[in-house]
C-alpha cells in the first residue's frame, strides 16, 4: 500500500475510493435534500393557493359569498315617477289611493323625512355609483305598511333589495313620528275640545265622551292620566241643568265605579234606560270605529306582526296613527 506525503496530512492511496466514494454520497444527499426542500416549497404553495381559492371573492362584492344584482336604481326610481309623479302621470289622483293619501301629502312626507335623516339623502356609494333616492325608500315603506307585504316583494318596484327596504322602513317610521309627532300625537287643545263638544252637543250626547274596553288600556292611556292627574285642558258642558267641568269614558262593567266612567246597564229596564243604553252604545261605537278605519288604511296593523321587537310595533303604531290624523286634517 503506497503513501502520498502532503504537507500535515499523510493519505493512503488505496483511500482515494473511499474518498470519491464519499464525496459523491455527500453530493447524492446534497441534491436530496434540495429536493426534499423543493417538494416542501411546492407543498407549501399549493396549500397558500387553496386557502385563497377558499376566501376569494367569489362574485366580486364586499362581502365574501355574497352575490351583487345590477338592480338598476335609476330606472326604478324614473318608472315611479313616470306612474305616479309626472305631468300628466300614468296613474292619475284615482290610483293614488294605494297610498292611503293625496300627491301633495305624500310628497309634503317624503321631502319631511328627507331633510330629516339623512339616511334618505342620495348618496353616491363606494363604486362611486348613485344610491336609491327618497322617493324608492318611502314608495317601499308606505307600500308595506298599507298592504303589509314582504320587503323582497318591493324588489321589482323600487329596485331595492330585501335587506335595503327593511332597514329603509325602520328609518321611515322613527323620521315620521320625529317629524311630525309633535304636532299630530299632541294632546287635544282648548279649540279642538270647543269644536268636539259642539259636534257631540248636536248629536245629543254632550260632553267629550272617550272609549276603553282594556283596563290595561286604561293603566297606559296618556290622556287618562293627564285627566286623573288635573292637568287635562279644560271642559266645560252643560247636562240636565248642572255643569261639569270633566271629561268621561265609555267602558265596560268591569271598570271601577269612578265618576269619569260611564257604563251601560246589563239589563236596562225602561223607555228611559233602554235609550240611553242605545244611544251610549252608538258613541262608543263611532270611538272604536276610528280605529277600525287606522286597521283599514293600513293593513299591517290589522294583521299579525311582522317584527318581533316590542319598540319596533310600537314605531309602526304611532306612525299609522301619526299619518292617519295627517289624512283626516289634508281631506278637511
Amino acid at each position: 500500500m503506497a503513501i502520498v506525503f502532503v504537507p500535515h496530512m499523510m493519505i493512503f492511496s488505496d483511500d482515494d475510493d473511499l474518498i470519491a466514494q464519499w464525496w459523491e454520497e455527500e453530493e447524492e444527499e446534497e441534491e436530496e435534500e434540495e429536493e426534499s426542500g423543493d417538494d416542501d416549497l411546492i407543498v407549501i404553495l399549493m396549500l397558500a393557493d387553496m386557502d385563497y381559492e377558499r376566501h376569494k371573492k367569489k362574485h366580486h362584492s364586499s362581502v365574501p359569498g355574497r352575490e351583487v344584482v345590477s338592480r338598476d336604481m335609476s330606472s326604478g326610481n324614473l318608472h315611479i315617477v313616470v306612474d305616479y309623479f309626472a305631468d300628466p302621470p300614468i296613474y292619475n289622483a284615482t290610483f293614488f289611493r294605494r297610498f292611503r293619501m293625496s300627491r301633495d301629502l305624500f310628497l309634503r312626507i317624503v321631502d319631511g323625512v328627507e331633510e330629516h335623516d339623512d339616511y334618505f339623502r342620495q348618496k353616491p356609494n363606494a363604486a362611486d355609483l348613485l344610491g336609491a333616492t327618497a322617493l324608492q325608500k318611502v314608495f317601499g315603506s308606505f307600500r308595506m305598511l298599507a298592504y303589509d307585504v314582504p320587503a323582497d316583494s318591493m324588489d321589482e318596484v323600487v329596485r331595492l333589495a330585501e335587506s335595503t327596504i327593511v332597514e329603509a322602513f325602520h328609518h321611515f317610521v322613527r323620521a315620521v313620528i320625529e317629524v311630525f309627532g309633535e304636532q299630530y300625537l299632541r294632546p287635544p287643545t282648548i279649540e279642538d275640545i270647543a269644536r268636539l263638544l259642539a259636534i257631540n252637543t248636536k248629536r245629543g250626547w254632550p260632553g267629550l265622551p272617550g272609549s276603553l274596553n282594556d283596563v290595561n288600556v286604561l293603566q297606559r292611556s296618556p290622556l287618562f292620566q293627564r285627566l286623573t292627574s288635573g292637568t287635562a285642558p279644560p271642559v266645560e258642558y252643560m247636562l240636565n241643568g248642572n255643569k261639569y267641568t270633566m271629561g268621561y269614558y265609555l267602558a265596560d262593567g268591569i271598570y271601577p265605579s269612578w265618576a269619569t266612567f260611564v257604563k251601560s246597564c246589563r239589563s236596562p229596564q225602561g223607555n228611559k234606560k233602554v235609550h240611553f243604553t242605545k244611544a251610549r252604545e252608538a258613541v262608543r261605537n263611532d270611538v272604536e270605529r276610528a280605529f277600525g278605519v287606522l286597521q283599514a288604511r293600513f293593513a299591517m296593523v290589522r294583521r299579525p306582526a311582522r317584527f318581533w321587537v316590542k319598540n319596533t310595533l310600537w314605531y309602526i303604531m304611532t306612525t299609522a296613527v301619526i299619518m292617519h290624523n295627517m289624512i283626516i286634517e289634508n281631506e278637511r
